[in-house]
């Protein structure tokens, strides 16, 4: 999905994106999403949502329909079910082993209920593609869509999202035309648990609708999805449609194959300057192919695409395929793997190694899209620039390479099924172990230079990274690999501290049983890597409490001007500061702190032997200047119900570092010593929460702190007996004030902001 800036306006104030296809119906329609400041939900659902999981993104609608004169009676069928209305059964699942054609017809019913206005949203899960694999994107997905076909949800989807960006659903409350979701290949979310809990959401979502819908599903036969739909309420409410014989798939492949045959013998007629027999191929040659196929879609259509390629003779292509198939007789699974070894022996063998591994890593790498790419996995494989479509040169009719900047597709899953089950491909397995250590060995550098010259790794998410080291096996070689690796080369730029951190953590993830002493001699390397920067923290207390707080933040705590601005009041952050923290040797802190670095930081902290320690007293003093930001009246007080007029736009944003200012409080108080300066300014203004209660009930003497928690208690119970005005004035903030604070407060922190701004 891109987003593209309206002309003239600010990026603070709005954006302007679309998808280039309608979700809602007609032809030719662009559905623009503008989102301005009142709606930041619709900014969220957009950065959430998997556009290439749609029915028409490049990416499925590229992918083959049923072909004309096929699928007659199941289309018939689905359209039937679609239109009718109330719908007996609110849920259709249509399932069948691998290779049978589901997608196919999903697809194409899909294009055919868009044309109708039926279609009200759709989620095509394939398991080798990024945001289709697993559940994260489906309901933000679904949700979006949801705004499009039926307006009337919007509002509600947004707001919803407005108060909890965490979570992507809303009531429905107006009659509209479409009425129909699809969800195509269940089962290649790359989670069963989350499968069944799709089932389980759907179900839940089809119990008494304000709108009349239905939903189609399509998934192989698998056990836990079987058992979902055997029990309880989705089995009251759903019906099956099982892609067996009743519906002829024989008949069904033969007119597939003729029909692509006949194509083929005209196509090579016209651009070679031999031909092939009139009734090529021999009715016998296809009745061969439909037996073999036995129902089995998949392998029809890569018939046609080994067969299809100008470059060869169709009837020599074929001929291979027929020696192979006649070699003995099999069962009809075998037919499938018989075609896919009849491929890989084309492949020529002082390259099939190789390929095999380049394959093995494009099928095997973890979610993100950095590595599905030629151009990707040239560079983490170090190949040559052309490699990879030399290599996958004879495999065209398994997969497609648009450009070398683009993923590369596959045109069936059943091919994962086949190579990494050694008892099905034997020669041609990929293991996948061996892989995964490939891989991990290529995410260490083994000199200075290439600490900087890994640019790629800029893409990969710290789960990426985590997947290699925990699914490789703990060979000799990786841990030699491991142990050259040195951490304490000279410092590059800020992305390489906080990478190295992301590889720190891997190799303690990693198999081998003495993984954790691994990772902390690696960590004492990475503390000399990282010490120029610790210094611009640690020789100032302002810096320090900064750095402190930053180790327990969320990531993800507002972004851009807003974060550095609130940052900036409330830690009393100096310009020289700010400008230590963006150099070179600085971590950055002010615009986000990566999980990971914050993971071994914590570690380098709780290490007493170590030169970054930070003690309890630390702590307390970063605690302290917590509960004077959450104090009113505090030159560092950080309200949590607005922003300074400047930032206005930006509400969520500021919400966002407010929650985590107080998570990060939560988790250092309770590392905090217990200093009588706390505990007086805990008494003084009255600061009573579960946290504060938690951390004077760690006191040695036990009579002591109950004393404490009692009349701190009873000043709380006397302060909620003043008016709020009064209270305010003394610097006291009750539960209450929380949710009835007014907008007296706005304008007097507005003018303070002001102030400070001046």
């Amino acid at each position: 999905m891109s987003i593209d800036m309206m002309p003239g306006v600010e990026q603070r104030d709005t954006f302007n994106g679309g998808f280039n296809y309608s979700i809602v119906g007609g032809q030719g329609n662009k559905n623009n999403f503008n989102i301005y400041n009142h709606e930041l939900g619709a900014g969220l659902l957009c950065q959430h949502v998997a556009a290439n999981a749609f029915f028409n993104s490049q990416e499925v609608s590229a992918q083959p329909k049923c072909h004309e004169g096929t699928r007659i009676a199941i289309l018939e069928d689905l359209v039937s079910w679609a239109g009718t209305l109330p719908h007996e059964y609110r849920m259709k699942w249509l399932h069948g082993p691998a290779g049978s054609g589901k997608s196919t017809i999903l697809r194409t019913i899909a294009r055919m209920l868009f044309e109708q206005m039926l279609l009200m949203a759709g989620f095509f899960f394939f398991r080798s593609s990024a945001g289709r694999n697993s559940a994260e994107k489906f309901i933000p997905s679904i949700a979006y869509q949801l705004t499009l076909s039926i307006p009337a949800t919007r509002p509600f989807i947004i707001k919803a999202i407005e108060n909890d960006p965490l979570i992507f659903s809303a009531s429905l409350e107006d009659q509209a035309n479409p009425r129909i979701i699809i969800v195509d290949g269940l089962d290649e979310c790359d989670d069963y648990i989350k499968q069944v809990e799709i089932l389980q959401v759907l179900s839940r979502a089809l119990q008494n609708p304000l709108i009349p819908f239905a939903i189609l599903i399509a998934s192989r036969p698998e056990p836990h999805i079987r058992s979902a739909f055997d029990l309880g309420q989705l089995n009251k409410i759903s019906t099956r449609l099982s892609l067996d014989s009743d519906y002829q798939a024989d008949d069904d492949i033969r007119k597939y194959l003729e029909g692509n045959f006949s194509a083929i013998r005209e196509s090579y007629m016209s651009k070679s300057m031999s031909s092939l027999p009139p009734l090529w191929p021999s009715d016998d040659v296809i009745n061969t192919l439909v037996a073999n196929a036995s129902g089995q879609f998949v392998y029809a259509s890569t018939v046609i695409k080994f067969v299809s390629p100008p470059r060869y003779n169709p009837a020599m292509r074929l001929e291979t395929l027929m020696k192979r198939s006649n070699m003995e007789e099999t069962k009809p699974f075998e037919e499938l793997d018989l075609l896919y070894a009849a491929i890989f022996k084309t492949v020529d063998p002082k390259n099939l190694h190789q390929t095999l591994l380049v394959l093995g890593a494009l099928l095997l790498s973890p979610s993100h899209v950095f590595l599905r790419s030629p151009d990707g996995l040239e560079e983490i494989l170090e190949l040559r620039r052309g490699d990879v479509r030399t290599l996958f040169f004879d495999l065209e009719s398994l997969l497609t390479i648009i450009s070398d900047s683009e993923i590369i597709h596959f045109f069936h899953t059943s091919l994962s099924d086949y190579v990494l089950d050694s008892s099905r491909s034997g020669a041609f397995w990929i293991d996948a172990a061996s892989v995964y250590t490939h891989l991990a060995k290529k995410c260490l550098p083994q000199d200075e230079q290439s600490w900087s010259s890994r640019t790629w790794l800029r893409k990969a998410w710290d789960e990426d990274i985590f997947f290699l080291f925990s699914h490789a096996r703990p060979t000799s070689d990786l841990r030699e690999t491991i142990e050259k690796c040195n951490f304490a080369h000279n410092h590059d730029t800020d992305f390489v501290a906080l990478y190295r951190a992301t590889l720190l953590l891997g190799i303690r993830k990693s198999g081998f049983p003495d993984a954790e002493q691994l990772y902390r001699l690696k960590l004492v390397q990475y503390a000399k890597h990282i010490e120029p920067g610790l210094q611009i923290y640690s020789k100032d207390a302002v810096a320090r409490r900064f750095l402190i707080a930053s180790m327990y933040m969320s990531p993800r705590s507002g972004s851009g001007a807003v974060r550095e601005s609130q940052l900036h009041r409330t830690f009393g952050l100096s310009n020289s500061i700010i400008s230590a923290d963006k150099s070179s040797y600085g971590f950055n802190l002010t615009n986000g702190c990566p999980s990971s670095f914050q993971v071994v930081m914590k570690d380098l902290f709780d290490d007493p032997q170590g030169n970054f320690f930070i003690d309890e007293n630390q702590y307390a003093d970063t605690a302290l200047h917590f509960m004077k930001a959450f104090t009113p009246g505090s030159q560092f007080y950080f309200p949590d119900h607005y922003v300074p007029a400047p930032m206005s736009y930006n509400v969520m944003a500021q919400s966002y570092i407010r929650q985590n200012f107080d998570t990060a409080f939560s988790a250092i108080i309770l590392k905090s010593a217990i200093r009588q300066d706390l505990i007086e300014y805990i008494q003084e203004h009255s600061l009573a929460s579960d946290t504060v209660k938690g951390y004077i009930s760690r006191a040695n003497d036990m009579e002591w702190s109950e004393r404490v928690l009692f009349s701190l208690d009873k000043a709380i119970r006397n302060w909620v007996k003043v008016p709020a005005d009064t209270r305010r004035a003394h610097g006291i903030w009750t539960e209450e004030d929380f949710v009835t604070r007014g907008a007296n407060d706005v304008a007097e922190d507005d003018d303070l902001s002001t102030e400070e701004d001046e």
